[in-house]
């Protein structure tokens, strides 16, 4: 069948690829609540440098919403002023920093993409007060959010189809309960 020279080099040529195919494709392909908390305990301080820089920079009515793919290309832009290309760069390096795909800002919370898997999503829900009891006990009955902290939520959104549940939320709930 792969009686000629050049017959093998494209079969190894195709099979070089379907692995580098499958190793592109199960890159950052896991997430958890325990992931989550430890990236976000890992880079708490630059979170907070990029809240305070960007909220610095923007307009107090701005609204964005913004999302790099894994190319480093605008995937979703949506906003309510004009920003130029060199904050947008500047964007996407201190994303890139903190580990995360795109942020949204809310009325009162940025939200951080973290890592998008197949159709769901992670994201990081950082408020600028802490929430109240009500709030957090409204997170708490949410099957799709964590409460890390006062001021941190981890968030599953699965996408159009799929289930809109946080996976171990109960068992990292558990482990995070027995260490307190």
């Amino acid at each position: 069948m792969y009686r000629t020279k050049h017959d093998k080099i494209l079969l190894a040529l195709h099979i070089v690829n379907i692995i580098q195919f499958i190793i592109i494709c199960t890159l950052n392909t896991t997430c958890s609540a325990e992931i989550m908390e430890a990236h976000y305990i890992e880079h708490k301080q630059e979170f907070q440098t990029f809240i305070n820089n960007t909220r610095h920079r923007l307009p107090d009515s701005t609204s964005i919403d913004i999302e790099f793919n894994r190319r480093g290309e605008i995937d979703r832009l949506s906003t309510n002023t004009e920003i130029d290309q060199s904050f947008i760069n500047e964007l996407r390096s201190d994303l890139e920093k903190i580990g995360c795909r795109g942020f949204a800002i809310g009325t009162n919370h940025f939200v951080f993409l973290f890592r998008r898997i197949d159709l769901g999503a992670y994201y990081f829900y950082i408020y600028d007060h802490p929430l109240i009891d009500e709030e957090i006990e409204k997170f708490n009955h949410d099957p799709g959010y964590i409460v890390f902290d006062r001021q941190t939520l981890f968030y599953y959104g699965g996408g159009a189809i799929g289930t809109q549940e946080f996976l171990g939320k109960k068992v990292y709930l558990q482990k995070k309960g027995d260490t307190q």
